[in-house]
């Protein structure tokens, strides 16, 4: 493992390239793609590895499994909530719910890996 501080590192010097690139794309991908977007992909990748090569667990499985919770969580939310379940709704609210379950993971990651020997 010895890039591991390079996966650690990789998912905010992809927020900084978005940032450039965003420049470039037309006005209206701009105004629908959110930094909080790319940073759920980017975010996953570095918590496999962490989790994977630095806590030897099967982390493919653990994610998926998160994943899938979190898609029963927002669709039962949404239902209960609005009365109805829309594609476009469903899946902005899962993907930005995938955001904060993945950081908060990452976060924990990066604090047990610093302070846990």
């Amino acid at each position: 493992m010895r890039y591991f501080w390079l996966w650690v590192a990789l998912p905010w010097v992809l927020t900084l390239g978005y940032y450039v690139v965003r420049q470039v794309l037309p006005l209206t991908w701009r105004r629908r793609l959110r930094p909080v977007d790319l940073m759920t992909l980017c975010l996953l990748i570095p918590l496999y590895v962490m989790l994977r090569f630095k806590y030897q667990l099967a982390a493919g499985s653990l994610i998926l499994v998160f994943v899938m919770l979190a898609g029963m969580f927002s669709a039962f939310f949404l239902a209960w909530h609005r009365g109805e379940i829309l594609f476009k709704t469903f899946f902005k609210f899962w993907w930005r719910l995938m955001f904060f379950v993945n950081l908060i993971s990452y976060v924990g990651c990066l604090i047990g890996l610093i302070f846990v020997k």
